[in-house]
């Protein structure tokens, strides 16, 4: 039998709205590898938020705790207070982080920077509904009204072991996050660090796949040739219009880096980020997300820059 947990610990985060931007509601309870529990839901305010929560069996720190709430506590106990709450702070951050850049990547939010933002509260409990501010100076949990979303059973399962599979978003959709937060504020990192995603999305997708490719390999070789003969079966052509947006990406990013010349205007940003997505989206329906396909834009009939994303849709695989 499992020892009995002594006492919770909670944090909340800010998530940016973009993020969960899911038609008819968002997403309950995931567990993190680490065992921290996360959920994603809204404040009474409607604003878009994450929990990670964790069992803790330190007895040590339980005192601790209890002398603080007390104010009790001298200025050595207080210093290892601080050191436990930064422990478990930075710990519920990362799962935080990687649960909801996993969800934004099985959901092709586009949202640029971090996938979670400041933590608004911390706090312990010992019976889950009494709250107290982990050290120091958090507000409590208690009387927030916060509350998960919920969907469908099948859904909710798949994206579980999809998270305990494998932990927040692909590298490459990540520093594709990245370059979208610098197109407004620095056109040439997000031109730089665009193109550097879509050479890591392919060649670690190639590798992946278990392909081999020569240290002078093109992307373009690796996309048109390569790629496409590692599962000749689940591939679509790439159209000659995005192969062309890739190649001057490509090109311009090596003039940037080599010449100094100057980066594309945003609008062309814009749509190179966009063919990037979809290249990536394309890569991971190969490899055998089945859901992804349904995000790659120009198998869609979906080239409007501007226009509305496609609804929210998750192809589950058979069984």
């Amino acid at each position: 039998m499992d020892e009995p947990r002594l006492f919770i610990v909670a944090t909340q985060y800010a998530v940016p709205e973009y993020h969960l931007r899911i038609p008819g509601g968002g997403f309950p309870g995931f567990l993190h590898p680490s065992g921290i529990r996360v959920q994603i839901g809204r404040t009474p305010n409607g604003s878009p938020t994450c929990m990670a929560e964790s069992d803790q069996d330190d007895a040590r720190a339980l005192e601790l705790l209890g002398r603080h709430a007390k104010n009790a506590a001298n200025d050595d106990e207080l210093d290892e207070l601080r050191r436990f709450s930064s422990d478990i702070r930075a710990r519920h951050r990362l799962a935080a982080t990687e649960v909801v850049g996993a969800v934004r990547w099985l959901t092709r939010r586009d949202a640029a920077g971090a996938a979670v933002r400041d933590l608004t509260r911390a706090s312990w409990s010992e019976d889950g509904s009494a709250w107290q501010p982990l050290p120091l100076g958090d507000p409590p949990l208690a009387d927030t009204g916060w509350g998960p979303f919920d969907i469908d059973d099948d859904t909710h399962t798949y994206f579980a072991q999809t998270i305990q599979e494998r932990v927040g978003e692909p590298l490459a959709h990540e520093m594709l996050q990245e370059a979208r937060g610098q197109l407004e504020i620095n056109p040439r990192s997000c031109l730089v660090i665009a193109v550097a995603a879509l050479e890591v999305g392919v060649k670690q997708h190639v590798t992946r796949m278990g392909g081999t490719y020569g240290e002078r390999a093109t992307v373009q070789r690796l996309l048109n040739r390569v790629v496409p003969a590692l599962r000749s079966d689940r591939w679509r052509r790439i159209a000659p219009w995005l192969n062309v947006r890739l190649q001057a990406g490509v090109t311009a990013r090596n003039r940037l880096v080599h010449q100094g010349a100057a980066p594309p205007n945003r609008e062309e940003l814009r749509l190179l980020l966009r063919g990037i997505r979809d290249v990536l989206y394309l890569l991971d329906w190969q490899y055998g997300y089945e859901w992804a396909l349904t995000f790659v834009s120009f198998l869609q009939g979906d080239l409007d820059l501007v226009g509305p994303e496609p609804e929210f849709r998750i192809v589950l695989p058979p069984g």
